[in-house]
């Protein structure tokens, strides 16, 4: 079978599964079905028996489905999941997903976007969910990460890489110009209050125009009166953490201090496949192996963050918010024990300056903000048998930027924000083995940004934004070579700009629709460009990644209940793929034509007297368009550590002072792919076609105490993702927290 062949008739396979689930045993066409048919039943009941026998006709025995892990607790779930879908409704919860409306409020603010989710939050997810776990909360967002607790945690946004996608914390930017992937692991899960996705674009108070989108972390801010919360907690693995945040406020200061510690052992069994990678990227059996330990991979997370808000009067405010965090990481890499290295040492410093004022006659919103971030990184792999002393480097990065935001009321249609930012990040790379200092890197970027809103009437709406910016690198040291020999140009720039249209129709109450059209761009970081020592080889003829984003869709609120569904397609130019030469080097090239494509779909039933409920379906696949014909594998190369199709399902029930949640995800058709053979964005994939993991939790709230205790991967399951690291197994995990 080619792998064209191969490619259709694994997604046909899905896609038959879906629509045959009563015939089949798979989980996840039993749960697609009686969704699907719960769905018919509210508005269609006279036909659905009718329906019901010809897609069992037809689905009857098309596949031999494998039965996963965990099915019946899935029908379990399914089946509660559908008797809320007919329960009285009741009103909507504070700790749920919300797809918003989408309305031009007339107090000047800005509108929501069709493209924009946003995750809130409930206490107990704050004390027990890491931060992949509450990104999963939303369709379309995948995460890949490195071992346990505290490993590299990198994000993908309808199909796009990690370095596509945007990380802001408050609206400050975190992603580095040496390396465009953000360490989301480094950010304390205690003091996230919600979080903001927005895909495929990025909103007008926001810096840049990025190709895979935006994640917009918003931490918890002052409020008016005193309160004091700690949290103790333990788990498996060596897990201990500890977090405390305190909050003062009256009518014209608020301030909020949040102090966290968070470590972990990570020394944890897995199953070996009785087969170790060679040199040049073939395997070899090992029979000798069964187990081995994913061992040296402390990690160690030291936050501290505040917000202080001061109220000047008459519409005018100011706040401070700054943050501090250490972390030592040691880690092994593709399951070999390193006793003793590689280690990874990071210390982050950000402070944010924010104005903002509001007319009184609330047609006019202004904001002035000032940030500065800096990030230190040692990593040293000296010890151990991976590095063979060869790595001993110190990274510091360096962003200080300014934005000014505006939204104005024009009249009760239309209204228009302006934006204007400039920055400046810089990189200083010491390889500290043979103390030599390279030259430092600058980056100055400039950029505008307009965004007018206009509404017709009640059923149409339209928005457009029009980015410009200018981008110039450089450095101040001479002409000298970087890592590999690589030349290091005097300068580099380019003029990039940026469109975004959507456009909005609500035919009927309660139903909105959706069609934007925009394009993206992506700078190549330094590390791309110039390389570093260890493993990339710079590329100073890479040119900017560029994109034309389509999507559409449907999105169904009701008090009790939500639906939307989405359409994305993203058409990529000179997106650039690593090219691996050899088991330790890689070099960025950029791949002409590339596409991504795919649907997303999520129902929520929010939370009733005794459940809450959420199921996010995500389909998705990549083509290199560029490749010629005959050359299958690198045409359709899947996406690297990113599925095909992925599924997420979370069931709440409520009883008394009680709350029980059992979740789950499966990620499947995932093609093995390895360290030798390049795809779309880089050369490293997890090496199992599916992964699927079962958890579960119980909270106890009474008073002013709260406990929760769950327990992760149930089922125990053997997985690997990025860089092919082993993912612990079944672990367990207990937080208390106190409240004054």
């Amino acid at each position: 079978m080619t792998i064209r062949q191969n490619t259709r008739f694994t997604i046909k396979t899905h896609i038959a599964a879906l629509f045959s689930g009563c015939s089949c045993s798979t989980v996840l066409g039993r749960l697609w079905w009686n969704i699907f048919q719960s769905v018919l039943m509210l508005f269609f009941p006279a036909v659905v028996r009718c329906f019901c026998m010809v897609v069992r006709a037809f689905g009857k025995g098309i596949i031999p489905c494998r039965m996963f892990p965990g099915r019946l607790v899935f029908n379990w779930c399914c089946g509660v999941l559908c008797a809320g879908m007919v329960a009285h409704a009741g009103p909507a919860s504070s700790d749920t997903l919300e797809l918003y409306t989408i309305t031009v409020k007339q107090d000047g603010t800005r509108d929501e976007h069709a493209v924009k989710d946003k995750i809130k939050l409930s206490e107990e997810e704050r004390m027990h969910l890491s931060v992949d776990q509450m990104l999963l909360k939303t369709p379309g967002i995948t995460t890949s990460k490195t071992g346990g607790i505290g490993g590299y945690l990198g994000v993908s946004l309808w199909g796009s890489s990690d370095n596509q996608v945007n990380i802001y914390v408050n609206g400050m930017p975190q992603n580095q110009a040496a390396n465009g992937a953000s360490f989301l692991s480094d950010i304390d899960p205690a003091q996230i209050e919600e979080i903001e996705v927005y895909k495929g674009m990025a909103p007008d108070f926001l810096e840049g125009s990025p190709i895979g989108g935006v994640i917009n972390i918003i931490t918890k801010q002052g409020q008016k009166g005193a309160r004091l919360q700690a949290d103790l907690g333990i788990g498996s693995f060596g897990r201990y953490k500890a977090n405390a945040g305190v909050q003062l406020g009256n009518s014209l200061l608020n301030t909020f201090f949040h102090a966290g510690w968070d470590q972990g052992e990570n020394d944890y069994d897995y199953p070996f496949d009785n087969k170790l990678e060679t040199e040049s990227g073939s395997y070899k059996e090992a029979k000798d192996l069964d187990k081995l330990t994913f061992s040296h991979n402390q990690h160690q997370l030291f936050t501290l963050h505040s917000v202080t808000s001061m109220y000047l009067g008459k519409g005018h405010s100011f706040s401070l918010d700054g943050g501090f965090s250490g972390t030592d990481k040691n880690f092994s890499i593709f399951g070999v024990d390193t006793a003793g290295g590689p280690s990874r040492q990071s210390h982050k410093l950000n402070t944010q300056l924010q104005y903002k004022h509001k007319t009184v006659n609330k047609k006019n919103l202004l904001s002035l903000r000032l940030y500065y971030n800096t990030i230190q990184e040692e990593y040293d792999d000296r010890g151990g048998d991976l590095g063979k002393g060869k790595d001993y480097d110190n990274d510091v990065f360096y962003t200080i930027g300014a934005v000014a935001w505006d939204r104005l009321q024009i009249n009760h249609h239309l209204n228009i924000a302006v934006q204007g930012s400039y920055s400046i990040k810089m990189h200083q790379f010491t390889n500290m083995l043979n103390n030599t200092v390279y030259p430092m890197l600058y980056r100055y970027q400039g950029e505008g940004k307009l965004a007018p809103q206009y509404r017709f009437n009640e059923h149409h709406r339209l928005r457009l934004q029009a980015v410009a910016s200018y981008v110039l690198e450089e450095y101040y040291e001479g002409y000298r070579e970087s890592a590999f020999g690589v030349k290091l140009p005097t300068g580099v720039d380019h003029g990039l700009w940026s469109a975004y249209g959507e456009y909005g129709y609500t035919p009927i109450k309660n139903v909105e629709t959706f069609v934007s059209v925009g394009n993206g761009y992506r700078l190549p970081t330094f590390n791309e460009r110039f390389g570093d020592k260890g493993t990339i080889e710079g590329n100073p003829e890479l040119l900017p990644e560029k994109s034309l984003n389509i999507s559409t869709g449907v999105i169904y609120n009701l008090p009790w209940m939500s639906i939307s569904t989405r359409y994305f397609l993203r058409e990529g130019r000179n997106t650039i793929t690593f090219r691996q030469n050899s088991q330790n080097t890689i070099k960025p090239e950029n791949t002409d034509q590339t596409q991504v494509n795919g649907e997303e779909i999520s129902v929520r039933v929010f939370k009733q007297k005794r459940f809450s409920s959420l199921i996010n379906l995500t389909h998705q696949t990549a083509i290199n368009k560029s490749v010629p014909p005959g050359d299958e594998f690198r045409q359709y190369a899947f996406l690297p550590h990113i599925p095909v199709m992925q599924l997420y399902v979370s069931q709440d029930l409520f009883w008394k002072y009680f709350c029980f949640n059992v979740n789950a995800y499966y990620r499947g058709i995932t093609i093995s792919n390895p360290s030798g053979s390049a795809n779309l964005y880089d050369q490293y994939n997890h090496n199992t076609t599916y992964q699927f993991q079962l958890n579960a939790r119980l909270s106890y709230r009474v008073g002013k105490l709260q406990g929760v205790a769950g327990v992760d991967n149930i089922t125990n399951e053997s997985l690997e993702d990025y860089f092919t690291s082993p993912l612990p197994g079944r672990s367990y995990k207990a937080t208390i927290q106190i409240q004054m």
